[in-house]
Parts: C-alpha cells; structure tokens; sequence
C-alpha cells in the first residue's frame, strides 16, 4: 500500500429519497447493525491503509457531520447549492483533494462496504483508472440492478477530462443518464455515456456491498442478510465474515 494514497469519500448528495427514513436525514449517518453507515467505511479504510480518509459534505451540513465522525476524517465542505451543475458535478467537487502524485481512491458515502470489497479496492495493483461495483442483479442483496461503489486512478488529467467531457455532454443534452457514475465509467472506456455496458477498467464486487439509495435499497439488504443468518462482526478482517463462499 503506497503512503502516497488519498482516500476520499463522497457524502454531498441531498439524500432526496431517503425521505429521513430511520430518522436520519443524512442516508450515510444511518446505524447499521449497530454502527454509523460512514463510520464503519472509515473504520474498514483506516484498518486497511496508513491514511486519514477525507469526507466530502455540503457546507450546510458540516456541524451534522462533524458531531457524528468525532475526528475520524477530515471534512471538507462544497457548496449546497447544485441547481446550476450537473450530475458530473459529483465527482468534480472533490477534485480540489486529488492526488496529483500518487493514488487518489473515490468512495460513495451511502454503501455499505464488506471487509472484502473494501481489501479488494485498495490492494488492486493496477495504477490506470479503474470502477469498482456490480455489473448487473445482485446475488445477495435482492438489488435488480448493477451499481458502482468507488473508483481508482493516477491520473488526475485523464480523469478530470472524462468528467468535463462529461459535464459538457449533461449541458448540451447529449447525455440523460441520472447515474454518472455509469455515465463517467462508459467515457472512460470509450464508449457512449447513454448506454449501460461493463468491460475493461471494471472489477466484479458481488457480495453485500450495497448503495442504500433509498429506504427499499435498505429494506432488502437488512432481508438478505437475515436470509442469510449473518451480522456485523468487528475487529479484524475476515472475508468469511461478510462474503458468502
């Protein structure tokens, strides 16, 4: 593990359709299994590598944060108001904390992480740009469709490129897609932003790695993992503990 690795986790969405579902209006500040959904990313991460993770929020909700990470990540705060960007703005607004020397590693706030997948992102050895996720149904958490979870790359020109094509793309109405994270993947492998296709720069994570988009989202997780007779266990990682062989 390089020393020269940036971790950032993105938590600047305005949970619109988490609608404070178990009384958080933050999706990324719910208790899982007894712990903070960001929290356990930051515990999973800091176990894993010599770094402190920065945490990307909106400005207005910095105090909220900051009272529930108790020092754990550096926070650092955007602007709220998104009405005049594009989807590409997610991944744009943390480009102020890329690493221009070295690894930058890009987290979605609002998944639930195994200790698997988290050991299968940052120990990929591969220094091009690179999507982690699911390319299509999930075998274990019941989600229909496939979802990207974090990103890696070295290049911070190729990758600022891709997301200002793709910003340009959103604002002439060439692309649609809601999801670009999907949208970003496709440029980066050429491919048209519109269409949903998974090959080079992508590594498979099907377990029960899971983006709580919305309360169904948690819903069938929590009812997969009871399926499967399975909950949290800290301390140490152990694949065995949260991936189905």
């Amino acid at each position: 593990m390089k020393a020269t690795t940036q971790c950032i986790v993105l938590c600047g969405g305005q949970s619109t359709r988490w609608h404070g579902y178990r009384h958080s209006r933050r999706k990324h500040l719910i208790e899982v299994e007894g712990e903070i959904l960001l929290s356990r990313t930051l515990r999973l991460v800091t176990a894993c590598a010599p770094i402190k993770p920065a945490v990307v929020v909106n400005k207005n909700d910095i105090d909220l944060f900051a009272s529930q990470l108790s020092g754990k990540a550096e926070l650092y705060r955007i602007d709220d108001d998104i009405s005049y960007k594009t989807e590409a703005y997610k991944f744009l607004s943390s480009q102020e904390l890329w690493n221009p020397n070295g690894r930058t590693v890009v987290l979605l706030g609002d998944v639930w992480f195994s200790e698997a997948a988290i050991l299968t992102i940052f120990e990929d050895s591969r220094e091009d740009w690179t999507a982690f996720g699911r390319a299509g149904p999930s075998l274990f958490t019941g989600c229909p469709h496939g979802e990207l979870f974090a990103q890696k790359f070295t290049s911070c020109l190729e990758h600022r490129a891709n997301l200002a094509q793709l910003d340009s793309m959103y604002r002439q109405g060439i692309c649609r897609r809601a999801g670009s994270g999907w949208a970003h993947y496709q440029l980066m492998i050429g491919r048209n932003p519109n269409i949903h296709t998974v090959g080079r720069r992508f590594v498979e994570i099907d377990d029960f790695t899971e983006d709580f988009d919305c309360p169904s989202d948690y819903d069938s997780w929590v009812q997969g993992r009871s399926k499967a007779g399975l909950r949290q266990e800290r301390g140490g990682f152990h694949a065995k503990l949260d991936v189905l062989i």
